[in-house]
C-alpha cells in the first residue's frame, strides 16, 4: 500500500456490485438438461491451509526502508498492534507492502492473501484497511510527504566539555647549601660535626671557604700550604689577613677535635647517635583458664562444674561431674532440669570416657543437664 487510493471497502463494492449473489446451498438446484444432477453427498472442498505464523509488529518494522514506511510505524503503532495480532491481516499488509498495490488493486496482486483472510469483507482486511488509512492520513500518500511527516530522530546531546587542567604544583624551593655534604673523609666528617662554629664563620667568607676547600683538596697542613694553595692564600690577602686567620682556626679544631691523621680521626669520629633499641615489653603472667560461669547450674548437686553452653536450637545446658550414685535423668529432674547427655567419667573428674544413656545407672558420672 505504497499509493493513495480510495478505501478498499468502497473500491471492492464498486467492483462486486453487479456480481450475482450465489444462492444458498439448503436445496438442490434444478437440474440442467444435458447435465449430471447435484449430488448432494460430495462432500465440500476443504477450507485453505492456515497461513505461516507471523512476526510481531516491532520484528515487521525492523526492516522498514522507505520514509513512509518508518512514519507508519512510529505513528501508526496501535493500527498496526491490532492488525498483527491477526497473521491473516499482516499477510494482507505485507502483500500489499511487498506488491505495490493499494485499494481495489489488491484483489488480483493479493487476491490470495484476502480470499484466505475471509474475503474482502472480513475483519482481517477491515483492519488492514485500517492500516492503509492511517498511514495515508498521517503520512501523505508520496515518499516526498513521507520525509516530512516522519518524525526525525533527536539529536544527540553534545559531549561534556572536560574539566580546566588543575594549577600544576608550585616548584619546590631548593635545599639551603650545606658546606659539608661532600666531607668524604673521616676526619671531614668530623670536623663537620665538631667544628660547626669555625666551620659557619669561615664559609660566611668566600676567600676562607676557598683556602679551607684547597687545604682539603691538597692535604696541606700549616706552612706547607704556602706552596700547595698559594695563589688562594694570595688573593685572601697574605697569610696573616682575617680570612687565612679564620682557615687556620678550623685546622686548629680539626686537629685538636678529630686528631692529624686518618687513622685518628676514625676514632674521634663519634658517628650518628645509635637509636635506644626498644624495650622488650614486660611478659605477662599466663593466665590461668577461668572457671566456667555457673549461669544457674548451681542448682545442680555437682562435684565440678565442667563447661556450660548453648546448642545450635538455643538450648543452654550446664555439663558436671557427680559423684552419686544414679542416672542422670534422675539427677536433671530433681533440680528441675532435663538430661541431654551422659558419659563415665575418668579419674573422678571431668575427662569423658564413654558415653551412655541418660537412663543408665553409675556410681559417679558426667551429665549434661538443661540450665
Amino acid at each position: 500500500m505504497l499509493r493513495r487510493a480510495l478505501p478498499l471497502g468502497v473500491l471492492v463494492l464498486s467492483a462486486c456490485a453487479e456480481a450475482p449473489i450465489p444462492a444458498e446451498p439448503d436445496a438442490a438446484p434444478p437440474p440442467v438438461a444435458g447435465e449430471p444432477a447435484w449430488d448432494a453427498t460430495v462432500p465440500p472442498a476443504p477450507p485453505p491451509a492456515d497461513p505461516p505464523p507471523m512476526a510481531p509488529a516491532e520484528d515487521a518494522c525492523a526492516d522498514a526502508g522507505g520514509p513512509c514506511d518508518v512514519c507508519a510505524c512510529r505513528l501508526c503503532a496501535d493500527e498496526l498492534a491490532t492488525c498483527f495480532a491477526d497473521p491473516f491481516c499482516q499477510a494482507v499488509v505485507d502483500c500489499a507492502r511487498r506488491t505495490g498495490c493499494s485499494g481495489v488493486d489488491c484483489l488480483g496482486s493479493c487476491g490470495d492473501e484476502i480470499e484466505a483472510a475471509g474475503g474482502a469483507f472480513g475483519p482481517a482486511v477491515a483492519q488492514a484497511q485500517a492500516v492503509s488509512t492511517c498511514r495515508d492520513d498521517r503520512c501523505g500518500a508520496d515518499p516526498a510527504a513521507c520525509e516530512d511527516a516522519a518524525p526525525a530522530d533527536p539529536p544527540a546531546e553534545p559531549p561534556a566539555e572536560p574539566p580546566p587542567p588543575a594549577d600544576p604544583p608550585p616548584p619546590a624551593e631548593p635545599p639551603p647549601p650545606d658546606e659539608c655534604a661532600d666531607a668524604g673523609a673521616a676526619c671531614d666528617v668530623c670536623a663537620c660535626r665538631l667544628c660547626a662554629a669555625e666551620l659557619d664563620a669561615c664559609f660566611a667568607d668566600a676567600r676562607c671557604e676557598a683556602v679551607v676547600d684547597c687545604a682539603r683538596r691538597t692535604g696541606c697542613s700549616g706552612i706547607d700550604c704556602l706552596g700547595s694553595c698559594g695563589a688562594e692564600i694570595e688573593a685572601a690577602g697574605g697569610p696573616f689577613s682575617g680570612p687565612v686567620a679564620a682557615a687556620q682556626a678550623v685546622s686548629g679544631c680539626r686537629d685538636d677535635r678529630c686528631g692529624a691523621n686518618d687513622a685518628a680521626c676514625q676514632d674521634a669520629d663519634p658517628g650518628p647517635p645509635m637509636p635506644d633499641p626498644p624495650a622488650d615489653p614486660p611478659a605477662d603472667p599466663p593466665a590461668d583458664d577461668p572457671p566456667p560461669a555457673m549461669g544457674g547450674c548451681d542448682r545442680y548437686p555437682m562435684d565440678e562444674l565442667c563447661s556450660t553452653g548453648v546448642d545450635a536450637d538455643g538450648t543452654a545446658w550446664c555439663e558436671f561431674y557427680i559423684d552419686q550414685r544414679g542416672t542422670c535423668d534422675d539427677i536433671c529432674a530433681a533440680a528441675g532440669g532435663r538430661c541431654l547427655l551422659a558419659w563415665d567419667d575418668e579419674d573422678d573428674g571431668c575427662l569423658p570416657d564413654n558415653r551412655h544413656a541418660c537412663d543408665h545407672r553409675e556410681a559417679d558420672q558426667i551429665c549434661r543437664c538443661t540450665r
